[in-house]
């Protein structure tokens, strides 16, 4: 477990680095991705949900995940809507994009 701020910095440049070596695993690139968006380092976490994307670009759940950092991140629903509806096209079975598109319109 992370105790404080400098360690969970020390811990983030190590997994950066080993990203770096490693970056032709999307999931990979997604789990950090998902560590930076609940640290609310968004931009960071966009920077990586779109690499994880550029080598898995038909993963539904990845678009879904991206588009809720966006949606979190600028408050920003066009955008996100179009993702999640693109997850859909690519997998019609991701109840997690569906899901999502409904709390969007409960929402509204």
């Amino acid at each position: 477990q992370i105790k404080d701020n400098t360690e969970f910095r020390n811990e983030t440049t190590k997994l950066e680095k080993i990203l770096a070596d490693n970056s032709d695993v999307p999931e990979a690139l997604s789990l950090y991705a998902q560590i930076l968006s609940e640290q609310e380092e968004y931009g960071k976490a966009e920077t990586y949900y779109k690499k994880a994307l550029d080598k898995d670009p038909k993963n539904a759940a990845l678009l879904v995940q991206r588009a809720l950092n966006i949606m979190t991140w600028r408050n920003d629903l066009e955008e996100p809507v179009e993702m999640l509806n693109k997850a859909v096209e690519v997998d019609e079975t991701c109840e997690f994009a569906f899901e999502t598109l409904a709390t969007i319109e409960i929402q509204r």
